[in-house]
């Protein structure tokens, strides 16, 4: 389908610039744009019968009574705040730009001049499914997945975290009680702590919303998508809110994790998608497995958590009819370090009964405090210690 066609009036031309090159470095899939410094030239094209523009941004201190007798788009104005003015709603002009742009989505998924299925081209994007799964909790797989996210954004890659677990938090909310998670980022009990920052203010029951819209308005789900992405923006990555329930993560079913997967391929938002889920092989799991270019299972890198392992492989080979040769094909065993210094259970006859057991490659992700990072130019930060260079070594073999 069709990209959004944007129109921007504002007199503060570096304002304008700064903000339309964002959009197109970022949004260039998504919206078709059009830039105006000068009122008059704005006033020309919108009172053109030939212009088509589904979105009018003006700043408002540009915009003035020739407004009201624009029919040409949805009108949005760019303000000191984001209270309505004049009848006009208003995005807050220095809130950030990934949150101005959020915004306009939203104000225009929700209007009436929003298109049907108005999905972004999908050109040049080497769009990747990466599932992280475990039969075991307390592993390090919301870290490990986190991680991933960080490192596909320092390639410059578009990455999308999707935790959809039960109990699973924002991974950027200060949260009590939750097993192994800390503020301000993963604390992990497989012994790498995430010291991940806190992200853009905004947002609400991101999945909550996600999941309705599949049943209720599957036509507008990928506006939906984009509209509601937080940006870890220290990072580079995107994350959607858990939803305002736990419960409301069992309406995600088969049927809906299917529309879901499709969307997230077809609409060119994001190049990796990386779903982090409960442990368990539930059908929502099962779903999300199958459809996934590549699945990642992580066990302790223990006695116990090799025996779950092999007990995870029993479900798999049932729920495969005993032919499971597909699933392994795309299928990495990552075993964490839970002790500290390096474990002498993981003997390379343990490694290599696992790696012909699931016909995998196996690799022992390191002990570590922190994910200490390192930043250059500008770019998100490059994890510098051993764990991130597992965790680039096995984003390679993706």
């Amino acid at each position: 389908m069709g990209k959004i066609s944007l129109a921007i009036l504002d007199n503060d031309l570096r304002y304008m610039e700064n903000f339309a090159n964002y959009v197109m470095s970022r949004y260039r899939h998504r919206f078709n744009l059009l830039t105006f410094s000068q009122t008059e030239k704005f006033i020309e094209f919108i009172r053109d019968k030939d212009s088509n523009a589904d979105i009018l941004l003006v700043s408002s201190d540009a915009y003035g009574a020739w407004l009201k007798k624009s029919d040409s788009g949805l009108v949005i104005l760019i303000s000191a705040n984001s209270r309505e003015t004049d009848g006009y709603a208003c995005v807050e002009r220095y809130s950030g730009a990934d949150k101005i742009v959020s915004d306009i989505l939203k104000l225009y998924e929700n209007s009436d001049l929003a298109a049907e299925n108005p999905d972004a081209s999908n050109a040049g994007r080497e769009n990747k499914i990466i599932t992280v799964f475990s039969g075991e909790g307390g592993c390090g797989r919301t870290t490990f997945a986190m991680a991933l996210c960080a490192h596909y954004a320092r390639l410059k890659l578009r990455a999308l975290y999707a935790g959809v677990d039960y109990t699973a938090p924002s991974p950027f909310t200060s949260v009590s009680g939750a097993s192994g998670r800390a503020a301000n980022g993963i604390e992990n009990k497989a012994g790498a702590g995430a010291g991940l920052p806190a992200a853009e203010s905004g947002g609400s029951g991101g999945l909550s919303d996600i999941i309705y819209t599949i049943k209720a308005r599957p036509e507008r789900l990928g506006l939906k998508l984009e509209s509601l992405c937080m940006s870890a923006s220290e990072y580079g990555y995107s994350y959607y809110n858990p939803p305002l329930y736990p419960m409301d993560i069992d309406e995600l079913q088969q049927p809906e994790a299917e529309t879901l997967i499709a969307k997230l391929r077809g609409a060119g938002i994001f190049d990796r998608v990386v779903f982090d889920t409960h442990a368990g092989f539930s059908m929502r799991n099962k779903t999300l497995l199958d459809l996934s270019d590549a699945i990642l299972i992580i066990a302790s890198g223990d006695a116990a958590g090799y025996r779950k392992l092999f007990v995870l492989k029993d479900y798999i080979d049932k729920c495969a009819n005993g032919q499971p040769g597909d699933f392994y094909k795309r299928c990495q065993i990552l075993l964490a370090n839970t002790s500290g210094p390096p474990a002498e259970f993981l003997t390379e006859q343990i490694t290599d009964a696992i790696s012909n057991a699931f016909m995998a490659k196996v690799t022992a992700l390191p002990y570590c405090g922190a994910l200490r990072d390192e930043r250059r130019d500008g770019t998100p930060p490059a994890v510098s210690n051993s764990y991130g260079a597992a965790v680039a070594e096995i984003a390679r073999r993706i």
